[in-house]
């Protein structure tokens, strides 16, 4: 079955080589170098010769991570959607720097392989612009953190700004990350999707400035009574209901609101920390020695929960805590305005930088 597929050529700056797509698949003594490596030659193997089910690890973000498994018809469906919209042409470069553990990954390959682009492919470390390269590159993808990481250093940033076309999924964009992005050369493209959907349902382009988020062909999407987002693929029966509650605006177009799994209900009252958190961040941003922060709920005996703010960082002063609250309490309504604010030194990550947020949660209330 495999051989029917085109190789396409692949490059390893780490090994300094350049390799055909259907012969590093089966290049054992490559694959024992890095892990990264490992689980490129086991997705090549499938591509090129394997004829089981493509199996995909959902990121743990909202739970327990899982397997999920789709038929090679699936992939190729998806793949092609997300070509169609954002189309890769044969030859041009792509540059794959996440983990492949995680189906972003694997996407960006398979649309790689049937766009017949070469493909460069560096280990999926922090910030994996700081390389050099000939090698002008016209697609990529990249996290939030990574794209957080490679603008704090001009090296990077400056490799960045001369990517053609950059993709940017699995979580939240920072709004002034965005207006960086904005006005850089490239078409920046936040995308929405999950690991049940396999690639990307919709886009917003951050060039265009607005938090909407249009349709891929061929997709649907409804709001339930309870206002969770539920997506209809085209190549899959059942209704995917995702954890996100969203906003109707036109049968193509909508806006997230929030995640129903952050929610916390503070003496009834129903309350995203995710959306206040977009609210407030450029705000926040602007104090010295902040490196994150994060919205949540803690017991309380009176409201059930009570709102606090956990800020990351630390060399944060506490005397900044009144100024921060100062400054973020006309951007809220009153019933989003925290009660207490607490000093973290770091937050727990999983490992696609993004914030795992019970691990913190739970750490910041054992050490209380």
């Amino acid at each position: 079955m495999g051989m029917n597929y085109p190789s396409i050529k692949i490059h390893l700056p780490e090994e300094n080589s350049w390799y055909a797509s259907d012969a590093l698949a089966i290049r054992n003594d490559v694959k024992d170098s890095k892990k990264y490596l490992s689980a490129l030659i086991d997705l090549l193997y499938w591509w090129h010769y394997g004829s089981d089910d493509l199996e995909v690890q959902t990121s743990g973000t909202t739970g327990v991570p899982k397997i999920l498994r789709f038929s090679r018809e699936e992939v190729k469906t998806s793949a092609s959607i997300s070509l169609k919209a954002i189309p890769i042409l044969r030859g041009q470069h792509t540059l794959l720097a996440m983990d492949l553990k995680y189906v972003g990954a694997k996407m960006l390959v398979v649309r790689s392989l049937m766009a017949g682009a070469d493909l460069t492919v560096v280990p999926p470390t922090s910030n994996p612009l700081l390389f050099q390269s000939p090698i002008k590159f016209h697609y990529a993808s990249f996290v939030p953190f990574q794209i957080n990481q490679i603008l704090g250093n001009l090296v990077s940033k400056e490799q960045l700004n001369n990517i053609d076309t950059v993709l940017i999924g699995g979580g939240p964009l920072q709004s002034n990350v965005a207006e960086i992005l904005s006005v850089m050369k490239g078409d920046f493209i936040h995308t929405y999707g999950m690991s049940e959907t396999l690639s990307h349902v919709a886009i917003r382009r951050i060039k265009d400035q607005s938090d909407l988020y249009t349709l891929l062909e061929g997709y649907q999407y409804q709001i339930e009574h309870d206002g969770f987002l539920s997506v209809i693929s085209p190549f899959q029966k059942e209704v995917i209901k995702t954890m996100d509650i969203a906003e109707s605006i036109s049968s193509t177009t909508f806006r997230l609101l929030g995640r129903a799994d952050l929610l916390v209900n503070s003496g009834g009252v129903k309350l995203f920390p995710d959306l206040m958190e977009h609210k407030v961040r450029k705000v926040i941003q602007e104090f010295p020695g902040i490196k994150d922060f994060m919205f949540t709920g803690i017991p309380d005996s009176m409201l059930g929960e009570k709102m606090i703010l956990l800020i990351e960082g630390d060399q944060v002063l506490a005397s900044d805590n009144l100024l921060i609250l100062e400054k973020i309490r006309p951007l809220l309504n009153r019933y989003e305005v925290p009660k207490e604010i607490y000093n973290v030194g770091s937050f727990a990550r999983n490992e696609n930088g993004k914030i795992d947020r019970t691990r913190t949660l739970k750490e910041f209330l054992k050490g209380r």
